[in-house]
Parts: C-alpha cells; sequence; structure tokens
C-alpha cells in the first residue's frame, strides 16, 4: 500500500473490506494508517463477496460513494502488484463506461471457462442472459472478461445503483454483458493478454497460481515488461528485491 500512495500521490484509496464481519473493527484500526476509508460489505456470504466485485461496488456507491467526488473508481485486489500509475497504464483509454482485462468474445471461451462450463455455471448464464433481454432487450454480442483492476465510471455507477442485479455467476461474466446492455461502452485493459495460455499463467492469471518474484524481476528490466502482475501475496520490500536495480 505504501508503494501504491507513492505512484498515486494524492488519491483517495478506500478499503472494501470482505472478511469476517466480526473482525472489521481490529482490520479497520490496523489499517486506518494506509486507507483513508474502509467499507465492510456485509450481510452475504464468503462466496457471495469473493465473486461479486461489481455488485460489492454497488452497494458501497449506494451507501457511500455517492456522497464523494471522483470520475472513475478502480477496483484493484489486495494480490494485484502495481509496477507503474494507473494513469500510465491506461492513458489511452477514455473514463468511460467500464474498463476490464481481458476481455473476448464469450463464443472464443464458453467451452473451458468455468463461468459457462458446467451445467449449475451455465443455467446461471442462460438466466442473466433471460434477464439482460426483458430489461434492455439485449442480445448480444457477449463477452468474457477477468476481474482484476476493472474500473468503473461515476456515470455507469450512478446508473448500476438504480437496478437490483441477480448475482447468477460471477462479475467477469455479468459486467460487462450489463454494461453493453445499459448502453455503456467497455473498455480492454491490457493486463490480461491470452486466455488458457500457460505462458500467460506466469505473469497475470485467476487460477490461484502466484506469480514467481524472479519472473517480476525480469520484466522490470525490460523497457516495455510487464508492469502489472496478478496474483502476487508475498510480504516483500520493494525497494530491495524489485525496485533496487531499476
Amino acid at each position: 500500500m505504501r508503494f501504491f500512495r507513492q505512484l498515486h500521490p494524492g488519491i483517495p484509496v478506500i478499503g472494501l473490506y470482505g472478511g469476517n464481519e466480526n473482525e472489521f473493527p481490529f482490520y479497520k484500526r490496523e489499517l486506518s494508517a494506509w486507507l483513508d476509508e474502509n467499507y465492510c460489505i456485509r450481510d452475504h456470504t464468503a462466496l457471495w463477496k469473493w465473486k461479486n466485485g461489481d455488485l460489492a461496488v454497488q452497494e458501497w456507491f449506494r451507501d457511500q460513494g455517492n456522497k464523494l467526488e471522483f470520475d472513475i473508481v478502480h477496483m484493484l485486489e489486495w494480490d494485484l502488484l502495481l509496477f507503474a500509475p494507473l494513469d500510465d497504464l491506461h492513458q489511452e483509454i477514455p473514463n468511460t463506461g467500464i474498463g476490464m482485462a481481458g476481455l473476448t468474445p464469450l463464443e472464443k471461451v464458453k467451452k473451458k471457462w468455468f463461468w459457462v462450463r458446467n451445467n449449475e455455471q451455465h443455467q446461471q448464464w442462460e438466466a442473466m442472459k433471460k434477464f439482460l433481454f426483458e430489461k434492455w432487450e439485449y442480445e448480444g454480442p457477449y463477452l468474457a472478461s477477468v476481474a482484476p483492476g476493472m474500473f468503473f465510471s461515476r456515470k455507469f455507477l450512478e446508473d448500476f445503483a438504480q437496478f437490483d442485479i441477480p448475482d447468477w455467476g460471477n462479475d467477469e461474466i455479468r459486467l460487462p454483458n450489463l454494461a453493453k446492455a445499459m448502453g455503456y461502452p467497455v473498455h480492454h485493459l491490457g493486463f490480461f493478454k491470452r486466455w488458457f495460455s500457460k505462458r500467460e499463467w506466469r505473469y497475470f492469471n485467476c487460477n490461484d497460481m502466484e506469480i514467481s518474484g524472479k519472473i517480476i524481476q525480469r520484466e522490470l528490466k525490460k523497457k516495455d515488461g510487464r508492469r502489472v502482475f496478478h496474483p502476487y501475496r508475498q510480504l516483500v520490500d520493494l525497494e530491495k528485491e524489485f525496485l533496487s536495480e531499476r
């Protein structure tokens, strides 16, 4: 968090706490030096909190976020490691609609992707498609994405907050199609470059395969190397381990 603040001076950082609600006062106190505010997602299961980042942000915006002044909200998972300011990473992307990594036509990944592959998830996706049509007469084309690093414009959140959205599937399949149905642009973030690629998973994945520190060091030495990695969960001295030779 200290390094993130160095990269983004003056930018408010708000925690979105999805852990045990009884432990929230402890974490709110312990993280107060690093966060401008910490918001607790309440009255949901751990599974709901894990898979519904979009709906969690919707709850935060309804409850507190609408009172703040901002143009865009970036949702950055705790194990998403950045080595460049978001303005540099998104310099050619407008602050409109939403942004998702790994955007691709759903048709290309549906045979392998968990969120439409097995029977239960397929049924939930069919229900979501029906919801999108009944609410906005949207029939595609449908998109798939990965969620780490996604962003929301204020205008989208103001509109999004007006609707009660079913929690079928997860944010990676629901959110890009919901935004399209609502008439908002969905921008491609370049963090995740190729689906179902073991080579790509060395840099960025949602399969719980932690990124190697050596891989990060190697990329940082390249002028055009990767600057965003997920997931990385080690406690490190960034100055010593990753930044000393840059």
